[in-house]
């Protein structure tokens, strides 16, 4: 399948310094990320590991209005959030891995691997499995192969079906 150019992806402001080759998050001092709070330049704030994350307002809003279709990397315990501003706009794409094992993996792969990031995993993972988060999740998938084109073709196709039933 030929990805849809529909979907754009926002990339976010982080606080944290990028890992080599990483280029899907864009990376800012403190001072900055405070000038682009405080000027309204963000839509939410994420905080974890100590470093702050937010997507930008204007290519968000801009993807809206131009009917393209904006990606966003959010931690589903903060979809309420996104889901409050945006309203029906949203649909909530849930990607988990196979296995813890294959979690911890990939994270030592890229570099972001760590017990507590793991052990944070793991919770979420649970409170999945015990519904805590069916409310706001429309769609799972599994990436059970850790590839890009074949988890965004998966999630492409399960976005657009969830659209055609709304």
């Amino acid at each position: 399948m030929t990805h849809d150019s529909r979907f754009v992806y926002i990339k976010p402001y982080t606080t944290r310094e990028l890992r080599p080759q990483e280029t899907d998050k864009i990376s800012v001092d403190d001072q900055q990320f405070d000038r682009l709070l405080r000027r309204g330049e963000v839509l939410w704030v994420n905080q974890v590991f100590g470093a702050r994350y937010a997507p930008p307002r204007q290519p968000l809003m801009a993807a809206l209005e131009s009917n393209y279709f904006p990606v966003l990397d959010w931690p589903v315990s903060e979809v309420k959030k996104v889901k409050d501003t945006l309203g029906d706009k949203v649909v909530v794409v849930y990607v988990e891995p196979p296995t813890l094992v294959e979690l911890a993996s990939r994270l030592k792969k890229r570099g972001g691997h760590s017990e507590e990031r793991l052990a944070e995993a793991k919770a979420e993972l649970e409170a999945l499995a015990c519904g805590r988060y069916n409310a706001v999740i429309d769609i799972r998938v599994v990436n059970g192969t850790d590839e890009l084109s074949y988890i965004a073709d998966r999630v492409c196709k399960a976005y657009l079906r969830c659209l055609d039933t709304r």
